[in-house]
């Protein structure tokens, strides 16, 4: 009984302690450094230089013994090292590889949880350790929010063709630039402007007394189209036309193959260097199939 009435009191002085159990354990230490070095000195000198090297009282440094007698001490572990974090040993190609794991839980219609995600980056060709704090900070620095989604379309799903149309946009273009004559890049396309188009802010009273005179509706919508290079714009090659669908919709809906064409050819090619590479976008008026191939009626 006096045994575990004595249990019970150094227990409640290890929870009253205010020293963790890495600092006993190194109170220890210096107890026993002392203790092999002066082996002739007594313990009562020896519990003052240790508490006076530690900074802690005897009766402190008794109660510790005592602990330490018990079996409730626990000497300081060997300090674990660390995996390098997440954003630290990361570059643009693991950044992009986990940027395609997330578009890819999209594609198969599931949703990229933090977990899921992160059983994917441990693997090849990732390969990248960290935990889901580390992965969070990752995702906002490659620009992905964790944000209520509307009714739209939430991710950027773009057709296979496409992809492959981009790839041997940058091929060719790659190609062009590193031979040993490269052409001229001559980059066209289209935009509008309405008659009465004007700023949406500018400096003006409170009052609204001082500022543009602004006339009513936006007017006329005009179509624009040009191109140029790093020489500067086309000699020749401005086109500007009134669209005849008003302000409705953009100027797609002015522009055809035929209008197109007969600028191309009588505006643009007449300005431009022979063997020039002419850019441009996929327009629906940019190209025009001949022969089209017949639908179901």
């Amino acid at each position: 009984m006096e045994e575990e009435k004595q249990q019970f009191q150094l227990q409640g002085e290890a929870a009253r302690s205010p020293y963790s159990s890495q600092s006993r354990g190194m109170v220890l230490q210096v107890y026993q450094y002392l203790r092999m070095r002066s082996p002739l000195m007594c313990e009562a000198d020896l519990e003052a230089e240790t508490a006076a090297a530690t900074g802690i009282s005897v009766r402190t440094l008794q109660r510790i013994k005592k602990e330490d007698i018990e079996g409730r001490v626990i000497s300081p572990s060997a300090k674990r090292k660390r995996n390098a974090p997440v954003l630290d040993s990361i570059d643009s190609f693991d950044e992009n590889c986990i940027r395609n794991e997330i578009t890819a839980f999209y594609e198969r219609r599931e949703i990229p949880t933090h977990c899921k995600i992160l059983e994917k980056v441990k693997e090849p060709p990732v390969n990248i350790y960290g935990g889901r704090t580390s992965l969070q900070k990752l995702f906002h620095k490659i620009g992905f929010h964790f944000k209520v989604t509307d009714s739209g379309r939430h991710i950027l799903m773009e057709r296979d063709d496409i992809v492959a149309a981009r790839c041997k946009y940058l091929r060719v273009l790659n190609e062009t630039r590193n031979s040993t004559n490269p052409p001229s890049e001559v980059y066209l396309d289209e935009t509008w402007v309405n008659q009465n188009e004007s700023v949406k802010k500018c400096w003006t009273t409170s009052e609204g007394k001082v500022g543009p005179k602004l006339k009513s509706g936006k007017g006329a919508r005009f179509i624009i189209l040009h191109a140029g290079g790093a020489n500067g714009f086309v000699p020749g090659g401005w086109l500007l036309f009134k669209s005849k669908n008003g302000n409705k919709g953009d100027y797609h809906d002015s522009m055809n193959s035929e209008r197109f064409h007969e600028w191309f050819q009588n505006q643009l090619l007449p300005g431009i260097p022979p063997g020039s590479l002419i850019i441009m976008n996929n327009a629906p008026y940019h190209s025009k199939i001949l022969n089209k191939a017949p639908n179901m009626s």
